[in-house]
C-alpha cells in the first residue's frame, strides 16, 4: 500500500510540476501535500487514520476504500469529500465544496482519467464519468456521462 502510495505522490508531483512549480517544489505547494495526505487516507490503517485526521482539519473527508490511481490535481483542497467506494482513474482535477459518493444503495462513481469537476458540484451513485468530463459548479450528477462531455448546472 505505501509503495503505490508514494508511486502515486511522485504522479502527482509530476502533474503539478510546470515553469512556475517545478516539481521539485511541489511539496511547498498546499495542494500537493492535501493530494498526498488523501492517498494515504484511503489506504486506511495507522498512516490513514493519522492521514485522514489532518485532512479533517481542513474539512476534507476521504473514506478508506478509495481508490486513488494517476495524478491528482486539487488547486483549491477544502471541503471535499470522497467516499469508500470511489475510484478515480488519474489526471483528475477536484474543486473545493465537491462531495463524490454513493447512493445509499452500495453504487459508487468511477472517474475516469482527465476529468475535472468543479467547484459546489455532487456527483454520486453508481456511474462512471467518461474520459474528459467537465462538470460545472453547482451541477449534481447521478448520471453516466460520453468523453469529453460538458455538463452545466440548469439556468432558470
Amino acid at each position: 500500500m505505501l509503495k503505490n502510495a508514494l508511486r502515486a505522490i511522485a504522479l502527482d508531483a509530476g502533474y503539478l510540476g510546470s515553469k512556475r512549480k517545478p516539481a521539485l517544489r511541489a511539496l511547498a505547494y498546499a495542494p500537493f501535500r492535501v493530494a498526498m495526505l488523501m492517498r494515504l487516507a484511503s489506504g486506511g490503517g495507522w498512516l490513514g487514520r493519522i492521514a485522514r485526521g489532518r485532512l479533517l482539519s481542513r474539512g476534507i473527508d476521504v473514506s478508506p476504500g478509495a481508490r486513488i490511481d494517476g495524478a491528482l490535481k486539487l488547486p483549491h483542497p477544502v471541503g471535499i469529500v470522497v467516499g469508500s467506494g470511489v475510484h478515480l482513474h488519474g489526471n483528475t482535477t477536484i474543486y473545493q465544496n465537491v462531495t463524490v459518493g454513493g447512493d445509499g444503495h452500495g453504487g459508487y462513481p468511477s472517474i475516469e482519467t482527465n476529468v475535472i469537476i468543479y467547484p459546489s458540484a455532487i456527483v454520486y451513485g453508481r456511474i462512471t464519468l467518461a474520459s474528459g468530463t467537465r462538470v460545472g459548479a453547482g451541477v449534481v450528477l447521478n448520471r453516466d456521462t460520453k468523453p469529453n462531455e460538458k455538463i452545466k448546472a440548469a439556468t432558470r
